[in-house]
């Protein structure tokens, strides 16, 4: 089904763009940077399939060119303004407890420059000392600021309701490699004569149970389309399907690590039809915006794609 722009634009998260920065027009005397922070458990040493919790308190310090303070994490959840333009060090504590997802402190550089473009940066990458690492930002539909970061037993995502699942990187199998956010796929017609989408998540689901698939589709003329794949009745229940897009099927199951870590991934594939790429997926870059929603209602933070038809 198509929908108005403006009405679905206000419901999900307004894409993750180009990479490193995001370019908002206008400028106010002060923006809000919203993040969800937590530990994972590393599968294997090949495989970034993560089991993510959040991280129930701690605390940050924002430290805005000399004026610095300590800024709580409650539920995962950080929150704090930031002068547009202007700029801030925050540094997350490091986990006490000696564990298996147990991370060191960690300092991230973020930003607003002069034509109001949020940058985001690692400052203590060691894989590039003494030079500060980009990092994926984003744009909620409240107006808040997020980035994204994944290593050493921390994540740093955007926000998911309180009860939500958490999501993990799209993996993308065509590709066969993990998306930095936004992830950005081509399609051409004349190459491909079928348009497939297989993408996977590992994914975190407080209750246990196993969530549904939100779909959305915001394309070029404003136009959007949204499909809801349901999660099935037990782990490891393959799903077929046909609808009015194409057929398609999806499975969640879980996945073991070493040393009995296991964690718990969600597996979509769609082969969309003529029709749907003959009418919708029009040349141009089209916006896909995926969200896990638990039985309860609650949902995921978002994951981000671009999709061009070239």
């Amino acid at each position: 089904m198509k929908s108005g722009f403006r009405r679905k634009f206000g419901l999900i998260a307004l894409g993750l763009f180009a990479a490193v920065y995001l370019i908002i027009p206008g400028r106010v005397s002060a923006e809000t940077v919203k993040v969800m922070v937590g530990t994972f458990e590393r599968l294997d040493r090949e495989d970034i399939l993560k089991s993510f919790a959040r991280l129930p308190e701690g605390s940050c310090l924002v430290d805005m060119n000399g004026d610095a303070r300590s800024v709580s994490i409650i539920n995962g959840y950080l929150t704090f303004d930031l002068p547009s333009p202007g700029q801030a060090d925050i540094t997350i504590e490091g986990t006490a407890a000696a564990s298996s997802t147990a991370f060191t402190g960690r300092t991230f550089r973020v930003m607003f420059d002069q034509s109001g473009n949020f940058t985001a940066y690692d400052l203590d990458d060691p894989d590039s000392p003494n030079t500060p690492y980009p990092l994926g930002v984003g744009m909620d539909s409240d107006g808040s600021y997020h980035f994204e970061f994944l290593k050493d037993n921390m994540f740093v995502f955007s926000w998911a309701e309180t009860e939500g699942p958490i999501m993990g990187r799209t993996y993308n199998w065509q590709h066969d490699n993990y998306e930095t956010c936004p992830g950005i796929s081509r399609w051409n017609p004349t190459d491909e004569g079928v348009m497939r989408m297989f993408r996977s998540w590992s994914f975190n689901e407080p209750d246990g149970l196993i969530p549904g698939l939100e779909v959305t589709f915001i394309h070029p003329d404003g136009s959007s389309n949204t499909t809801y794949y349901p999660g099935g009745d037990e782990m490891g229940e393959t799903i077929w399907g046909v609808d009015q897009n194409g057929d398609h099927y999806s499975v969640c199951m879980p996945v073991d690590g070493l040393d009995g870590i296991s964690g718990l991934v969600w597996k979509w594939r769609c082969d969309y039809n003529y029709a749907f790429t003959q009418e919708v997926m029009t040349y141009g870059t089209h916006t896909v915006v995926y969200t896990l929603i638990s039985p309860s209602g609650a949902r995921s933070n978002h994951r981000v794609e671009y999709f061009v038809v070239e």
